[in-house]
């Protein structure tokens, strides 16, 4: 597996956002959670095995190869994020990508020739995945924002891409560009035409 980079400015460490969420609240079992929430160099066959049958059950998760989802339970990392969280800022290189277990998040653009204030295009909510510029090293196009307590997956760019190129791209379902996913026809014309100013 890929190795791992060290945490990077543009993501603090994930105890800086942590609340108490749903799972550590006794609402959805916590033990998956508790699992993934070890570095993934310390996981064991039985975390492993717990991860996976917890993501199995999850709608993110559920069209993906069963081989692709023991591979997410490698080396995927838990995160627990507070409301007003900013995950990634429009311009940013990707360097990670995620997946939305609870809660909700906002994408927001910025016309950057005037620098006027950022518009919400779209609202992530469970299911949702996003983050796909780690594929090809390519700056956001949007700033993600946690609008309340939200719960992830990440992936680090290294590892998201070592499941990209042994997967022969069967994760095409997994890394959707947000764009197609959640965006209607009247919001892509708005970010093109943002964009193009």
């Amino acid at each position: 597996m890929a190795t791992r980079p060290h945490q990077s400015p543009q993501h603090p460490p994930a105890v800086c956002g942590r609340s108490p969420s749903p799972l550590r609240q006794g609402k959805m079992s916590t033990d998956w959670a508790l699992r993934l929430d070890k570095k993934p160099v310390d996981r064991t066959v039985e975390d492993i095995e717990i991860i996976y049958s917890r993501l199995c059950t999850l709608k993110v998760f559920n069209r993906l190869p069963p081989a692709l989802i023991q591979q997410i339970c490698r080396c995927s990392q838990y995160e627990d994020l507070d409301k007003e969280v900013t995950l990634f800022r429009q311009g940013d290189l990707g360097i990670n990508w995620y997946a939305v277990l609870s809660g909700s998040l906002e994408v927001q653009v910025r016309e950057t020739s005037n620098n006027k204030e950022a518009v919400t295009i779209c609202k992530l909510g469970p299911g949702a995945m996003f983050g796909e510029s780690v594929l090809d090293d390519t700056p956001h196009q949007a700033t993600v924002v946690t609008k309340e307590t939200c719960e992830l997956i990440r992936i680090e760019q290294p590892d998201i891409r070592y499941l990209w190129e042994v997967s022969c791209r069967k994760c095409s379902r997994m890394i959707c560009i947000v764009s197609t996913q959640a965006l209607s026809y009247k919001e892509l014309r708005l970010i093109r035409s943002i964009s193009t100013k």
